[in-house]
């Protein structure tokens, strides 16, 4: 049985946490010889672990150098026969750890970027220590893997049943952001295009923003600075959040940058268009007007014109977006599809993508 390990930062509620997870899970159940090794401590998502695969963490309160050296004695006792890593410390850690050890590294990126300029110079200099370098978009391989090194587009594992939940829509407009509260997710943006579609429509329109972060309490003052709390509601984190996507009329993700946001992925199995901007796997999954609303920008007027679009289109045609965006995912993101490529890397079998 081959032994797999797979590495990450922490379990806490986040696209790549839950990516990872799906992965240990389906592996495991393919009878592979399943790992997960965080390097700091957490709890999001591990009531949803496999009981075949194991987990390793560090106590609260250890060090980073103690995380690191856990990790080293961790490959020797085990000695994984492939290592896989999600996400920053993970990836460049597994990467130089290459030089002990004999196991095939496979880094997976989750993003477009790492955050800093710093971060992604780090990220590429090291890249040519991967025995495979995968990313859930096209974009990503272009800005932060090497040539030499072989290559795979793998997009996010989508659990998805045989029929999308379709919502009537009875004129009452509701929107939802679901994400971590960064400036990444470009949240002030949005709060003045809302705003100024509000005004100009004199709808019912509502937005919902789920989620948690840095931002909370600047977002929770511009809120009431901008006179929209009646219509504006600042979640917080929701375990589950399908019903209140279901509940609305479109999901609206204005990111300056992503990997592959689950949370579209979810809307979309929801019956739920989405509104984007073209970052990350957007451009490798979805198009403008035939499976999303694609947001031309970043800046709030960018925002607005797409908010403007979806207020003007009919029922039909926003569950005509929806059912094609879900034919589209089903042919990418299903568990089987996502697993067999990465059984095929594991394996080293080409990959239609590579």
């Amino acid at each position: 049985m081959k032994k797999v390990a797979l590495i990450t930062n922490k379990p806490h509620y986040g696209g790549a946490e839950k990516q990872i997870i799906l992965l240990a899970n389906g592996l495991a159940n393919r009878n592979y010889d399943v790992t997960l090794f965080f390097l700091r401590s957490g709890d999001a998502y591990l009531d949803k672990v496999n009981e075949n695969v194991k987990c390793i963490m560090p106590e609260d309160g250890t060090s980073a150098f103690q995380n690191i050296f856990r990790l080293y004695i961790f490959l020797r006792r085990y000695s994984p026969d492939v290592v896989v890593s999600f996400l920053f410390q993970a990836s460049v850690i597994t990467r130089c750890f290459k030089i002990f050890f004999s196991y095939k590294n496979i880094t997976s990126l989750r993003n477009t970027s790492y955050g800093s300029i710093l971060r992604d110079k780090i990220i590429k200099l090291t890249a040519h220590l991967d025995d495979h370098t995968s990313a859930n978009s096209s974009l990503a391989l272009k800005l932060l893997s090497v040539s030499g090194v072989p290559q795979s587009f793998i997009p996010n594992i989508v659990s998805l049943d045989d029929q999308a939940i379709k919502r009537s829509y009875n004129g009452s407009n509701k929107y939802i952001f679901v994400g971590r509260l960064t400036d990444q997710k470009n949240i002030f943006n949005l709060l003045e295009a809302f705003v100024a579609y509000k005004q100009k429509t004199n709808s019912l329109a509502q937005l919902t923003i789920v989620g948690d972060g840095e931002l909370r309490e600047e977002i929770k003052s511009r809120i009431l600075d901008l006179n929209s709390e009646s219509y504006i509601t600042l979640e917080g984190i929701i375990d589950d959040p399908s019903e209140i996507i279901r509940d609305s009329d479109y999901l609206i993700l204005p990111s300056v940058r992503e990997g592959m946001p689950n949370v579209i992925m979810e809307a979309i199995q929801q019956g739920v268009p989405v509104i984007v901007t073209s970052v990350g796997a957007i451009p490798d999954l979805l198009s403008h007007k035939e499976s999303a609303l694609i947001i031309d920008g970043f800046e709030d007027s960018d925002i607005l014109s797409s908010l403007n679009l979806s207020y003007s289109l009919l029922p039909c045609i926003r569950s005509r977006i929806a059912e094609k965006a879900l034919s589209k995912i089903k042919a990418k993101c299903s568990q089987g599809s996502v697993l067999n490529n990465w059984q095929n890397i594991i394996e080293e079998r080409k990959i239609g993508n590579s």
